[in-house]
């Protein structure tokens, strides 16, 4: 409703001219932003490049690119960082010279650029890096940041309870925060938005520290953010609210328990790749190291550890309603030591509607499918409608090694419920993968294991079992009990450069019947 109302309102004359009519406010803090930057990427911009979503944008002589040419996340501005990496009155003319252009040719609501989610990154960071590009400028320039900053705050304030409660209200109230602690006459506000992002976090954040997303990529996000704000607390000599605190801490366990062997997050719901040292990093800044992770699960995420073999089994729920959720029910991903064996396609920022649709299909994820359809509705409007349930039992604690599931994705398809039990040995060396297709007779199951690309995959001369080779020289091998067992193409986006990395994925298929029809299988050190 309010969404609507503020939609409608939005589109008078009077509402926009209220906002043009906001006076400029002056930067009063200088807040640091606690990320690191690149210099390569820095020094592309001076060039006249900026490449965001993996595409590269000319931004010749400070001129902004037309916006039909740029990714929407351009307009955050996150890219400042880089240029303010490599320092110097070169680059901080270069920013000057960008901000200066976007505000001239971008009037708020009438252009790109001034979503309430890009509009508040974009405060934050103009704010994060003013004393850097803004505050040593010429008065007409200065003038005209700060006359845009202060449309920014009106914007947001006017926006922040048209959102429903989740990840894009939370970083409003981010904005929001920034704007009261840094901008002129707006301090009063800052304890009344303290409040405000408590009570977020009590509607957002579970008592183990998991956010309602169920994504390991916006529990990362939202970490990173909580660390912001922690920051601009102690620049703005406000003590540190215990409640920002503990939740920066839950969080943090939450990370520390969802990381694979090789340091990275498992692919679930619009995860994409992110570094170890990127991980590394935003854990050292949480200073949140000696909080205990969960033992079993988070968000839905069932964990099994023995020895150095991790893996990761995908028990979501649908009903999330945005286009994070995958149709992935009981997948799982799987490595060995530093190695990533078993995987999904993965996603990366910038794809196109049909590249998304894709990869959040249940073919791209190392789970089981039925005549090639989807386990789960991933549209906002229908998801929820078909799988209403995922049943797990887990015995003993983490190191026990067993996780059994069951979901009803396809119940009201075809008659058939799935279940998957994944038993890793004591040893971490083998393990033993039963898919059951109960009912739903004369349809073909399809279970799919997608391969890292590091991971090299041969037939034996039988045909009945494939070995895997895998970069630190150990083999292993998967053999197929019952099905059809193939090798076949697949892709993999398992770098921080959004292009998909040609791989391959076992493959085991079959015909159901009308009782239990079972697929084992057994993955083992050779």
């Amino acid at each position: 409703m309010l969404a609507r109302q503020h939609q409608r309102l939005s589109k008078r004359g009077v509402y926009r001219f209220f906002l043009r009519r906001q006076k400029p406010l002056r930067v009063m803090l200088l807040p640091s932003d606690p990320w690191p930057g690149n210099a390569a990427a820095g020094n592309e911009i001076l060039q006249g490049y900026i490449t965001v979503d993996h595409k590269r944008c000319a931004v010749s002589n400070g001129n902004w690119p037309g916006d039909t040419h740029v990714p929407l996340s351009m307009h955050h501005f996150t890219w400042l960082r880089d240029l303010h990496c490599v320092g110097g009155d070169q680059a901080r003319r270069a920013a000057r010279r960008i901000v200066t252009h976007w505000i001239a040719t971008h009037p708020v609501l009438a252009s790109p650029g001034w979503d309430v989610v890009s509009t508040a990154l974009r405060l934050v960071n103009w704010l994060q890096h003013y004393s850097f590009f803004g505050a040593s400028a010429e008065n007409e320039t200065r003038h005209a940041l700060e006359k845009s900053l202060a449309l920014h705050d009106a914007l947001l304030r006017r926006q922040v309870m048209a959102l429903p409660s989740g990840y894009q209200r939370l970083l409003v109230v981010k904005g929001l925060l920034f704007a009261a602690a840094c901008l002129q006459g707006r301090q009063v506000y800052f304890t009344r938005t303290i409040a405000m992002l408590s009570k977020e976090l009590d509607a957002q954040i579970a008592d183990d520290g998991s956010h309602m997303a169920s994504s390991p990529y916006v529990q990362f996000l939202v970490l990173q953010h909580l660390v912001d704000i922690r920051a601009l607390c102690h620049s703005f000599n406000y003590k540190q609210p215990v409640f920002l605190t503990d939740t920066i801490e839950r969080m943090a366990s939450i990370i520390r328990f969802l990381r694979l062997g090789d340091g990275t997050l498992p692919t679930f719901h619009g995860t994409p790749f992110v570094s170890r040292e990127q991980i590394d990093y935003t854990i050292g800044l949480a200073d949140a190291n000696g909080v205990k992770p969960a033992k079993l699960q988070a968000m839905g995420l069932q964990k099994v550890q023995r020895a150095n073999t991790v893996l990761f089994m995908d028990t979501v729920k649908p009903g999330i309603g945005t286009t994070l959720y995958h149709a992935s029910p009981l997948a799982f991903e799987m490595s060995v030591g530093r190695e990533k064996v078993i995987t999904s396609v993965g996603i990366a920022s910038g794809l196109s509607a049909a590249w998304l649709e894709a990869v959040r299909g249940t073919a791209a994820h190392s789970t089981i499918s039925i005549d090639e359809l989807n386990a789960a509705d991933i549209t906002s409007e229908a998801m929820g409608r078909r799988l209403t349930g995922i049943d797990v039992q887990r015995n003993g604690t983490v190191i026990q090694g067993c996780v059994q599931a069951v979901h009803d994705g396809y119940q009201h398809v075809f008659g058939s419920t799935m279940e998957r039990r994944l038993q890793l040995s004591d040893d971490g060396e083998q393990l033993v993968g039963e898919d059951v297709v109960h009912g739903g007779g004369g349809h073909q199951a399809i279970i799919r294991f997608h391969l890292h690309p590091r991971i090299k995959a041969v037939f034996d001369e039988s045909r009945r079992k494939v070995y895997l080779d895998l970069p630190s020289k150990d083999i292993w091998s998967f053999h197929a009990l019952s099905g059809t067992l193939t090798l076949a193409e697949s892709i993999c986006f398992c770098q921080d450069d959004g292009i998909a990395k040609p791989t391959l994925q076992i493959v085991v298929s079959g015909n159901t019947n009308d009782g239990d029809t079972v697929f084992k299988w057994v993955l083992h050190k050779a």
